[in-house]
């Protein structure tokens, strides 16, 4: 029996199981004004888009997810970042259904003389760049596979979902920031090494998870399917709440995970352990600063936000998706 569709959802605590501190950089002001006026001088925007994109609060997640950098390390991120959601938003609109469509896009916001990345190469330590540019060659792959997931309606199981979710999250890429940002470039023996492995899969979860369930009000609205709530619901025949809370319960455990894998962190002698510490407190950094950022932006609740982040409830969106009769069911 389908279950009915409730009024009202609940999103997870997850702030009271996070104990990680949330700092914020000092130069968030400077560092928002900028990088909102470079997105919208990048970019052929509508005007509801480019009202968009101050309230997406890039500045301020930039600036809690690197919070000890200075002003131009800063900019390099942010607007990173801005590009990302700009991503994110031009593949969820146009449906696209391979790589190609995606480079146009990089190539168009990388043609500017003025970007993120031509601004972050002099800063770079070498391993820091190929990282950075193998994670983000992963990321576009992963919107590859999401595309193609989409245009054929397909739904993967929750295992398949959550290693495609670590590609298309966007979150590898943003970590190898995180070397950027500190002013260090571990060897390749310490990233390689399995428990930070297991740190960076733990927070790129954690961001993830909680994202889906963020967004999840407005992505069923729209009919999109490409979320872990989503997917738990099929596979599971969980009702809304049900598959809610159980990826809440996910998050929780990763909190765990994390916490735990933390104190294995074995020693390379300093300045490598140093080093090994900054990068993962910039993993933790990423996490807390994603749990207060989506209640601050108006992305995923709007201008209910810090009202949400009390109480936890959430208005269920109506369904924007047309209704298809049980005869055109059948057709198709």
């Amino acid at each position: 029996m389908p279950h009915s569709t409730p009024e009202t959802i609940t999103i997870p605590d997850l702030l009271s199981y996070c104990d990680f501190p949330l700092s914020t950089n000092t130069n968030i002001k400077q560092c928002s004004l900028a990088t909102d006026k470079w997105m919208l001088s990048v970019s052929i925007l509508s005007d509801e888009r480019k009202a968009a994109v101050t309230g997406i609060e890039v500045g301020l997640l930039a600036s809690t997810a690197y919070p000890n950098c200075d002003l131009p390390i800063l900019r390099g991120c942010a607007d990173f970042l801005h590009w990302l959601f700009h991503m994110d938003d031009l593949t969820d609109d146009m449906g696209m259904k391979d790589a190609s469509q995606v480079a146009v896009i990089v190539l168009d916001v990388l043609s500017f003389p003025d970007n993120f990345w031509t601004r972050m190469l002099p800063d770079c330590g070498h391993r820091v760049r190929a990282r950075f540019i193998e994670a983000t060659a992963v990321f576009f792959q992963g919107v590859s596979r999401q595309s193609k997931l989409r245009a054929k309606e397909a739904i993967p199981s929750v295992e398949q979902f959550l290693v495609l979710r670590r590609d298309d999250g966007g979150l590898k890429p943003c970590f190898a920031l995180i070397e950027y940002a500190a002013g260090i470039d571990l060897p390749e023996k310490v990233m390689k090494h399995s428990v930070i492995k297991r740190l960076q899969t733990e927070a790129n979860d954690l961001v993830v998870w909680s994202n889906d369930i963020f967004s999840f009000n407005k992505e069923q609205a729209r009919g999109d399917r490409n979320n872990l709530v989503a997917v738990a619901m099929k596979e599971k025949a969980f009702a809304m709440q049900e598959a809610i809370d159980f990826v809440g319960e996910m998050c929780h455990a990763r909190l765990r995970d994390f916490a735990e894998d933390r104190k294995k962190l074995p020693s390379w002698g300093n300045p490598i352990d140093r080093d090994v510490a900054a990068y993962v407190q910039g993993l933790a950094d990423w996490v807390v600063a994603t749990f207060h950022w989506s209640f601050a932006s108006r992305r995923y609740f709007g201008d209910k936000g810090e009202e949400i982040k009390r109480h936890r409830v959430v208005e269920l969106l109506p369904s924007r998706v047309p209704k298809i009769s049980q005869q055109q069911r059948n057709i198709s």
